[in-house]
């Protein structure tokens, strides 16, 4: 063996070496180690029991001794410490043997989070930790131990020297990590309560509120893309999306505000949040899709966003424009994702912000008519185009060219006589489209003759999340329901 083979050779034995010593439970005259509970990146959790006071007990031992995870672990221990709150995991002791920091806490054990009852409860520790200008930095399912707040390994005083881990620098965990993290921008109290509304979401929709293949894909999501709303009650919606707010001013201000909302929606009270509009979505979604065909609505969409924090009219007509717009956005999103060009929709969703913005509802609705159009002539033309006969291909090229030149009287004709001459049934998507201005024009019956609309138009609002997943059978059920509840035939 040549003396750089021996070098090599030695090396490798001394870091199996220390990394047995980082493995092994640290023996610590006061305490039993029993067995590992949990192991992370940098530190070990054991089970453990205090002789002296014969009560069981958490320890976790340090594995690394970089100068920087050393400090962060000192933290963890002041932070928790300084803290004294039945929703946080207490600390009792905390020392080093054998050149390994360790920190023996309160041992807490129950199932895995899934109940927000349980969040609310360690929103109220993350709260103790605001009011003591500490923010947290991670929280995360895991950190939440039955209702109590753990691992505060990444907090910070809020006013705090930021020598550790300054702006510029990304820590947390990636999908619970609020857009100024991402940006690796300054956090504040509500770079936590983003992260309980992500915890929350989870608990609602079944998975966090951005996933992607990638970190890059995943952050440029947290900055700039909205999850659809989660499904199941409406107050447990609107109180996750304002934690979620791209904004953080947009957010509650501290984990209190968020508990206290919190727990009216789980009571069946009403909420301080409100979901964001409808209107303001479709804002910020034609703001990060500037097609060429949508520059000019560009403009008109800028004039929205002066107005965004101003809440528009609560009328019946308000309310079934929002909801068509947001149909409309949702399937500019389903032919993005197809890799078809959205910009006719985008173009038309930027003139309906500036017809909103100047009072004139009837002309958005207008608009949003005439998207409806694109929307059924476009599945039409998809449907020719699977016909291997040269007259489906003509007919199909024809009516985009004609649809491209804004003839939509003439594309219309030449798409139904090449619908009839194939015997074809009227595509989905057209189909839907009819049925949703038949609920709208019913809503807008029932509200003239005295009437109460709500429920069909609470039971609509499911409708943009299945559009947006192209769930067109579950979406085409969900309009049938509606047309039920007004007394109305499905039919085609």
């Amino acid at each position: 063996m040549s003396s750089s083979d021996a070098d090599r050779f030695l090396a490798g034995a001394l870091e199996a070496a220390r990394d047995i010593v980082r493995e092994r439970a640290p023996e610590i005259p006061r305490y039993d180690v029993q067995g590992k509970l949990g192991e992370g990146a940098t530190a070990v959790v054991w089970r453990a029991v205090d002789r002296e006071l014969g009560r069981p007990v958490a320890l976790k031992a340090l594995k690394e001794s970089g100068a920087e995870v050393r400090a962060r672990f000192r933290r963890e221990a002041q932070a928790a410490a300084s803290l004294s709150h039945p929703n946080i995991v207490g600390v009792h002791d905390v020392g080093e043997v054998d050149g390994r920091l360790y920190i023996v806490m309160e041992l807490v054990e129950g199932p895995p989070l899934s109940d927000p009852r349980v969040l609310e409860k360690a929103a109220r520790g993350v709260a103790a930790a605001h009011a003591k200008g500490i923010v947290h930095r991670d929280l995360k399912p895991s950190n939440i131990l039955d209702g109590k707040v753990a691992d505060f390994g990444l907090a910070r005083w809020h006013e705090a020297d930021a020598s550790l881990t300054g702006t510029g620098t990304m820590l947390g965990t990636p999908l619970y990590m609020s857009p100024e993290q991402a940006q690796g921008r300054a956090v504040s109290p509500r770079t936590d309560v983003y992260a309980l509304g992500a915890i929350l979401y989870e608990m609602l929709a079944g998975r966090p509120p951005h996933t992607a293949g990638s970190l890059p894909a995943l952050f440029g999501m947290i900055v700039h893309d909205d999850p659809p709303a989660p499904p199941g009650d409406p107050g447990l919606a609107a109180v996750c999306l304002k934690a979620l707010e791209k904004d953080r001013e947009r957010r509650y201000a501290h984990a209190g505000e968020f508990a206290d909302d919190l727990a009216r929606a789980l009571a069946g009270e009403p909420v301080v949040a409100r979901p964001p509009g409808a209107l303001r979505r479709i804002g910020r979604w034609v703001r990060r899709h500037p097609t060429p065909v949508a520059t000019t609505a560009v403009a008109a969409v800028a004039l929205i966003a002066l107005l965004a924090t101003r809440r528009p009219p609560d009328t019946l007509a308000h309310q079934l424009l929002a909801q068509k717009a947001e149909q409309v956005r949702a399937v500019a999103e389903q032919w993005q994702r197809q890799g078809a060009d959205p910009g006719p929709l985008v173009a038309i969703l930027g003139r309906v912000q500036a017809h909103v913005v100047a009072g004139e509802l009837a002309s958005a609705s207008a608009e949003l008519d005439r998207a409806t159009l694109l929307i059924g002539f476009d599945a039409r033309i998809r449907q020719l185009k699977q016909i291997p006969d040269e007259w489906a291909q003509n007919a199909a090229a024809s009516a985009a060219q004609m649809l491209r030149a804004g003839q939509l009287d003439e594309a219309r004709t030449t798409l139904e006589e090449a619908t009839r001459r194939g015997g074809l049934d009227v595509p989905i998507q057209e189909r839907l489209q009819r049925k949703v201005q038949r609920v709208h024009e019913g809503v807008q019956r029932r509200s003239r003759a005295g009437g109460d609309p709500t429920p069909i138009i609470q039971l609509m609002n499911g409708l943009q999340p299945l559009l947006q997943q192209s769930r067109l059978q579950e979406a085409e059920a969900l309009v049938d329901r509606a047309l039920g509840m007004l007394g109305q035939t499905p039919g085609p």
